[in-house]
């Protein structure tokens, strides 16, 4: 979703109470014209549909060989001067940013653009998203400045290959969640769907317990503890829902999963059942089993 028109669509299914999900959305860069003389801000809309944000992308991606390094390989897709004046722009309408970066020069650029920013407004909540490689001389810089790292651990599993391949000094300071939580940078996970899986299950066993088994820098690896922490609370102070989601508390909005082990059971969105598992057969216990066990 990547244009108004896709916005245009979400508030028709809203409108319609057909959504069945909450969204919070970030703008296009192309977009932020359009925003600021709308005055829109971050939050813009309601619980159930948001603005929060505009996004642009500093590089490529790993696979293209596009993502820019400190080395000199890879692409620029926004100049500096052009990210300076956009992440400018944001902070005086009071929109927050997320920007895409992968490679560790553009991970640099991304930070050296939002340093002078640290305490832009009240809400600001920058973020750099994927950050799939960091100098390790940048990785403080994070909770320095105050900039969230919006990653998909899944990345790494599906670019194992890739990165030994295209990136063999640094794939000890890549995908590199551990290695930024030790240094207090606040992690926001999620899938990058429909690139990868939008499964979280998965991504919370590749950030957590994959590393080690594929004997693949395990030192970068999180606790699982951390990982629904991210998943869940380090999402929603991403788009500041802080107060209202990403955890089950009283006043806060009743969205859950429900897991039985490594399955989902069923998925509840404003207290009412969204989806559920059905039983089959094999699974589903007979009344004279119940009855023997009552």
């Amino acid at each position: 979703m990547d244009s108004a028109h896709a916005l245009g669509a979400l508030q028709r299914l809203h409108s319609r109470g057909r959504l069945p999900l909450r969204i919070t959305y970030n703008l296009p860069l192309a977009d932020l014209q359009h925003a600021e003389r709308m005055g829109v801000r971050s939050g813009w809309g309601d619980e159930w549909l948001r603005i929060w944000g505009v996004k642009a992308f500093l590089d490529g991606s790993l696979g293209s060989r596009t993502a820019e390094m400190l080395d000199g390989s890879g692409t620029a897709r926004l100049s500096q001067d052009d990210l300076q004046d956009m992440i400018e722009r944001c902070v005086r309408a009071q929109l927050n940013v997320c920007l895409h970066a992968i490679g560790d020069g553009a991970v640099r650029r991304a930070l050296d653009a939002l340093q002078p920013h640290r305490s832009a407004w009240k809400r600001w909540r920058p973020r750099i998203e994927h950050a799939q490689c960091v100098d390790p001389h940048d990785m403080k810089r994070f909770a320095r400045i105050g900039v969230i790292a919006s990653m998909q651990p899944i990345h790494a599993v599906a670019d194992r290959e890739l990165a030994d391949q295209y990136w063999p000094k640094a794939t000890g300071h890549a995908y590199a969640w551990g290695a930024l939580e030790r240094t207090g940078a606040l992690l926001a996970f999620g899938s990058d769907a429909p690139v990868e899986t939008a499964d979280p299950m998965l991504g919370i066993d590749a950030a957590s317990a994959w590393r080690r088994r594929a004997k693949w820098h395990p030192e970068l690896s999180v606790s699982r503890a951390a990982a629904v922490r991210a998943y869940t609370s380090g999402a929603a102070f991403a788009v500041g829902m802080e107060a209202d989601a990403g955890a089950l508390s009283k006043g806060m909005l009743c969205d859950m999963t429900v897991v039985d082990g490594d399955s989902v059971v069923a998925t509840i969105v404003g207290g009412r059942v969204s989806w559920r598992r059905k039983l089959s057969a094999v699974s589903r216990p007979s009344a004279a089993g119940a009855r023997s066990r009552s």
